[in-house]
Parts: structure tokens; C-alpha cells; sequence
């Protein structure tokens, strides 16, 4: 299975949440996940969000090399749809009558140079990767472990563009 190349934080990204590692060696044994993933998915309310997932996610953006960054980069504006629609209900969460629709270009132009710039990490960030890896809360785990033809379909699910039907209808 091959993914672009700038998707390879994702994959990161992906194993850190299971596994507690950003890299891992896969083989045909299944995928031995950490238990505060596994107990992130039965105590998760989908009316909330996975605190566990945000909290993995901010640590990963923080920690993340300038080359993990630029390709970051490239994931957000390839996945632009997400992170406007993050805009939108942070300009929203914050009761801010004063945005425009054409405030929203210069509101991630500069949350993305902060990021790249100054290694500044901001919640629209965190979220649009929570809602672009969501999708992890549906892995069904048997005793601790997930199987390695599903993990495979959970990295190239997470290492594709998506339009907005795929969000939506996902």
C-alpha cells in the first residue's frame, strides 16, 4: 500500500494514538494496542469529544520535527474543507459576531505560518486532525489487539484526500 509521501505524520499521528509509539513494525501478528486507547472508545460519548485523541494529538503537533510540519502542511491544505469548517465553529464557540466569511482565508493562513514559523500548536489545528482521524473510534479491538488487515485500511483511510462527501457520509 502505497501513500503520498506528506501523509507519513498521519500514519505517526495513527500509532502513537494506538500503540503509544510513532513507529511500529508491522508484520502479519495483530496490532497490540495501549489501554488508554482501548478505554478511550468505551468511554467515549460521541456527543463529546475523545479527550484521549486530542490530548495525543497536541503532544504529536508539538512535538513534531520542521519536516513533519511542512508535510502537515500539505495535509491541511490538501484537506481544506476541515480545517474552514474548524474555523467556522471556533469563530462560533467563541460568540464572535465580528467574522466574515472572508475573515476565514487569513485566520488559517495564520494559524498554519504560526505553526510552521513558531512551532505554535492551536486548537484548529488539533481539531481538524481529531475530525480527519475520528474515524478511529469505530476500530473494534478483541482482547487488546486489532487486526493488522484493518489497521492497514485505517492508515490508508487517514492517508486519502477527503471531499465533503466523505465527511459527511463516513
Amino acid at each position: 500500500m502505497k501513500i503520498k509521501e506528506h501523509y507519513k505524520p498521519i500514519k505517526s499521528l495513527i500509532n502513537l494514538i494506538l500503540t503509544g509509539e510513532r513507529e511500529i513494525t508491522i508484520n502479519e501478528n495483530p496490532i497490540i494496542v495501549v489501554e488508554e486507547f482501548a478505554n478511550s472508545l468505551t468511554t467515549y460519548d460521541r456527543d463529546t469529544y475523545n479527550l484521549y485523541f486530542l490530548n495525543r494529538i497536541e503532544k504529536f503537533l508539538e512535538s513534531s520535527n520542521d519536516e513533519e510540519r511542512f508535510d502537515l502542511l500539505k495535509v491541511y491544505l490538501e484537506n481544506d474543507i476541515l480545517m474552514t469548517g474548524v474555523t467556522i465553529m471556533n469563530g462560533l464557540g467563541t460568540e464572535s459576531k465580528t467574522l466574515g466569511k472572508n475573515d476565514f482565508p487569513d485566520i488559517l493562513n495564520s494559524v498554519l505560518l504560526s505553526f510552521i514559523a513558531g512551532r505554535e500548536v492551536h486548537q484548529i489545528l488539533c481539531f481538524s486532525l481529531y475530525f480527519y482521524i475520528e474515524n478511529l473510534s469505530k476500530t473494534k479491538i478483541v482482547n487488546g489487539m486489532i487486526p493488522t488487515t484493518e489497521y492497514k485500511e485505517i492508515i490508508y483511510y487517514n492517508s486519502i484526500k477527503r471531499d465533503i462527501d466523505e465527511v459527511f457520509n463516513y
